[in-house]
């Protein structure tokens, strides 16, 4: 007689079949398999209810329980019906005038490694589960991938194993020389194109080309525009390193024909040039444009086109010589000047604010500068390092050590930080807030991350709130046409 066994409404949630005699039983693991209760069913079948789940326990279920109590209408349940002939089995075990149930079936079956007459089918692996393999083979890699990039890191910072050279090392990471973008000049007959800065100072009517703006993203975008109202300057530093800078004028400032009141000195931070200063979201002119300030940018020594090593020393140099550019060839008045810095570049802008004077000019920058804005600063690099933000002492081999310079800063300052930053902790900012003389209400954004604060617009508000309000940004505007730069080629 042939008796149909529910199994299970999807099939493919098990692996196994168990082949004893005649008898097919479909089942990966009767513990964890048990029947819904049915209307219809017989008493028989209720002795085997388990209370707590309104469940069959099939483990425990008699062969003899399930041969005469199956009802038909439980094969009108959408599942899986498994047919087996039941006089392949005895229902009473001879030996012991046992109960055969299907647990004491198949439990033996599952142990006995071929002694008896069992056969598995091949695994079937769900979709999921191989989906799991396949993104842990993907997680092994990324991890091994990972572990071998930050191994070479260390052994190139630590080789050779001198100290100022590994703190340099572990500070400046310049982009790739040329990735970002390169000068064309010459006249229009001849234009040449130049990836040194020293080369392109023998040249004329420079301009930036921005290769990425051939790619795809970048199809619709209005940088291209952009790029006209920006001025190539090479600069010469105290160090003979020739300095790539670009002056922006913001969009008030080319329409009525008249200098900004403000033109900020922007620091950049590591990793990056003024070509991609330019590729970002905000860029050097979009930034110009909001705060309504013309803007002046460069690249440190040794990054983007500028010549020169990257040191803690130089990247002060450079500073202080764009800023006495700006006093002696565009006649910018100090108190016009208003200083912004984000991550590394804070400490640069930090330490031209807390000047008393620049060895190069004669102008009092302490007193002087209009304003001061921090985008994720930092105490010092070491204490980055050590997470330690706070830590009284410094090291003689630290550097970019804005803590012991920023009580010296008396312009109006605001400090702006991400609460989600895990590389420059928001400590760092507290404890240079306490340390300001005379710094305005600091701004921290809850959802920010050190590099996502700087594309945040409720920071950039901020920014203008503080120039806007706090340093009468927009009140000056409606003063008179100023005269104070001379513009190269300022073709109005």
């Amino acid at each position: 007689m042939a008796i149909q066994v529910l199994t299970t409404k999807f099939r493919s949630l098990f692996s196994q079949s168990i082949i004893f005699g005649n008898i097919i039983i479909e089942l990966q693991d009767l513990n964890k398999f048990s029947l819904p209760l049915q209307n219809g069913l017989s008493n028989e079948f209720e002795q085997t209810l388990n209370v707590e789940t309104d469940h069959l326990d099939l483990k425990n279920m008699p062969i003899s329980i399930l041969e005469r109590s199956m009802p038909e209408s439980m094969s009108s349940i959408s599942a899986q019906l498994i047919s087996f002939d039941t006089n392949a089995i005895n229902n009473k075990d001879q030996n012991n005038n046992k109960e055969i149930t299907l647990g004491s079936l198949i439990s033996p079956l599952k142990e006995s490694n071929g002694i008896c007459a069992c056969a598995a089918k091949e695994n079937h692996q769900t979709e999921e589960e191989v989906e799991k393999v396949e993104r842990d083979k993907v997680t092994v890699w990324r991890r091994l991938l990972d572990t071998l990039k930050w191994t070479t890191k260390v052994c190139y910072v630590l080789c050779p194993p001198i100290p100022s050279l590994m703190i340099r090392k572990a500070a400046f990471h310049p982009p790739k020389h040329c990735h970002y973008y390169f000068l064309i000049g010459g006249k229009a007959d001849n234009r040449q194109h130049f990836c040194d800065a020293k080369r392109a100072r023998e040249s004329t009517d420079l301009t930036i080309c921005l290769p990425h703006l051939l790619l795809p993203k970048f199809k619709n975008s209005d940088v291209v525009e952009q790029l006209l109202r920006i001025e190539v300057r090479l600069i010469t530093s105290a160090n003979d390193d020739t300095l790539v800078a670009l002056y922006v004028r913001c969009e008030k400032s080319y329409q009525c024909k008249k200098s900004a009141p403000y033109v900020i000195l922007f620091a950049q931070p590591n990793s990056s040039d003024v070509g991609s200063c330019m590729l970002t979201d905000p860029n050097l002119v979009d930034i110009a444009d909001f705060l309504q300030c013309d803007l002046m940018a460069f690249d440190y020594s040794g990054f983007g086109l500028s010549t020169g090593t990257p040191t803690e020393k130089s990247v002060y140099q450079n500073m202080e010589t764009v800023y006495h550019y700006l006093i002696e060839e565009m006649r910018a008045q100090p108190n016009e000047i208003i200083l912004i810095g984000f991550s590394m570049g804070t400490a640069v802008a930090i330490h031209l604010a807390s000047r008393e004077k620049v060895p190069l000019s004669q102008s009092f920058i302490r007193e002087n500068v209009a304003g001061l804005v921090l985008i994720a600063p930092f105490t010092s690099l070491l204490r980055v390092l050590r997470r330690k933000p706070d830590s009284k002492r410094t090291c003689c081999l630290d550097q970019f050590s804005s803590i012991d310079k920023v009580s010296k800063v008396l312009c109006r300052t605001l400090i702006c930080h991400g609460v989600k930053d895990v590389i420059v902790s928001i400590n760092h900012s507290v404890v240079l807030q306490k340390r300001l003389p005379n710094a305005t209400k600091p701004f921290y954004l809850d959802e920010a991350t050190h590099q996502g604060i700087y594309c945040e617009r409720k920071m950039w508000d901020r920014v203008q709130q503080f120039l806007f309000h706090e340093l009468d940004n927009s009140r000056k505007w409606n003063g008179p046409v100023k005269t104070r730069r001379a513009f190269i080629d300022y073709n109005f």
